[in-house]
């Protein structure tokens, strides 16, 4: 007999909060628990493959400090662009909100 899925949520929900503590840390340990040999086998694969391509030269390589440092200037070229456009959508907003409050009103 398949019981359904709300049915188990409302028992779990009954349970202890160490329980249910318990039993969500046994259910996260299974999903991050290797499926199979054959994933680690595929990633075997594909470091050696990568190690090889460095071997040579296929593939650019750089120190971390550098690619850390590039990442957070791209972040922030990225996050300053944003920046500027919320700042021209602000500015073109209160524009339009200036002209339209001023022809309902007049000038002030």
């Amino acid at each position: 007999m398949v019981r359904a899925v709300a049915e188990i949520e409302r028992e779990i929900r009954q349970l202890s909060d160490g329980d249910r503590e318990k039993l969500l840390r046994s259910l996260i340990a299974q999903l991050d628990a290797p499926s199979d040999g054959d994933v680690e086998h595929a990633w075997l694969v594909e470091s050696h493959r990568r190690l090889d391509e460095i071997e040579q030269g296929k593939a650019h390589v750089a120190p971390g400090p550098q690619v850390m440092e590039d990442a957070h200037k791209l972040v922030k070229s990225i996050r300053d662009q944003s920046l500027y456009s919320g700042t021209a959508r602000n500015a073109a907003f209160w524009h339009t909100h200036q002209r339209t409050t001023q022809k309902l009103f007049g000038e002030r």
